[in-house]
C-alpha cells in the first residue's frame, strides 16, 4: 500500500502492538517493517489502555514497566487522547459503519484526527472505512 512508503504518518490498532510484545508470528516482521518504515506513529490513549489491561490481568509488572518505558522512549510514538474533536469523529464513524465495534472507531478517531497516512491494523472488518487508507498485516511484504 502507497501510505507505507517510508516517512509516512501511520496510526496502529492496539493489536499492532500486542501481536509485538507476544512476539506472534508470522506478523512480527510485518510490523517491525512497517514500524521502521514509518516517519511518526500515532497511538490512541485508549490503545494504551487496552495493551496495559492485558498486563494487568496477567499480573506482569515487569512486562507492564517494560511496555511504559517502550512507549515514553520511542521517540516516533505520540499517545494520541480522545478528545472533543475525536468524539466528533468517532460519532461520524459509527453512524456511518455500524459494524465497526466502538473501540475500533475510538482508534479510527484519532487516527483521522492526528492526519495520518493511513492506519495499520489487522481487523478485516475496517477495511470498508473509506476516511483513511487501511493497511492490513498480512497485506505487507
Amino acid at each position: 500500500m502507497e501510505f507505507m512508503n517510508k516517512g509516512k504518518n501511520i496510526a496502529i490498532d492496539s493489536m499492532i502492538l500486542i501481536y509485538l510484545i507476544e512476539g506472534r508470528e508470522p506478523f512480527c516482521g510485518a510490523i517491525k517493517k512497517a514500524l521502521e518504515s514509518a516517519r511518526h506513529i500515532n497511538f490512541s490513549s485508549f490503545g494504551l489502555g487496552e495493551v496495559l489491561a492485558g498486563f494487568e490481568k496477567a499480573g506482569d509488572k515487569r512486562g507492564k514497566i517494560k511496555f511504559l518505558s517502550f512507549v515514553e522512549t520511542y521517540e516516533k510514538l505520540s499517545i494520541i487522547g480522545f478528545g472533543k474533536q475525536e468524539a466528533l469523529i468517532f460519532a461520524q464513524l459509527r453512524a456511518k459503519y455500524p459494524s465497526v465495534k466502538p473501540p475500533d472507531a475510538i482508534h479510527l478517531a484519532t487516527a483521522i484526527s492526528g492526519r495520518v497516512d493511513g492506519f495499520l491494523t489487522n481487523d478485516k472488518n475496517l477495511m470498508k472505512v473509506e476516511e483513511l487508507p487501511i493497511l492490513r498485516l498480512d497485506f505487507i511484504k
